[in-house]
């Protein structure tokens, strides 16, 4: 996996880093390159809630990550990336494909 420049993977939950891991493998399923995260607990989000810099669960913080769909321009593969996503990480992850990226958290549902 790549670190878009300035990204600081440190502030990552276990349970994002195992996320970013899958998300890592299935890009280079798709399109034989490594996934790039753009964002971890670094920069502005949409709320000071975010899941970028909230933790709960004893997990830490940085419970989310984005990642870069570049690789995707061609767009039909996207729509599988997602998909493929949803599917490998199961119902305690949130996959939003946003107009840039995909963000990913860890959001765990109680059973």
């Amino acid at each position: 996996m790549i670190f878009k420049e300035g990204v600081d993977p440190l502030g990552l939950s276990a349970p994002a880093w195992y996320g970013l891991h899958i998300a890592d493998g299935v890009h280079k399923q798709l399109t034989g390159q490594e996934v790039t995260c753009t964002s971890t607990t670094e920069g502005t989000h949409s709320v000071l809630r975010s899941m970028h810099y909230t933790g709960a669960y004893g997990a830490g913080h940085g419970r989310a990550f984005d990642v870069r769909i570049w690789a995707f321009k061609d767009g039909p593969r996207l729509p599988e990336f997602v998909r493929r996503l949803k599917e490998e990480l199961g119902d305690d992850y949130y996959v939003l494909l946003e107009k840039t990226h995909i963000h990913i958290h860890w959001g765990p549902v109680h059973r």
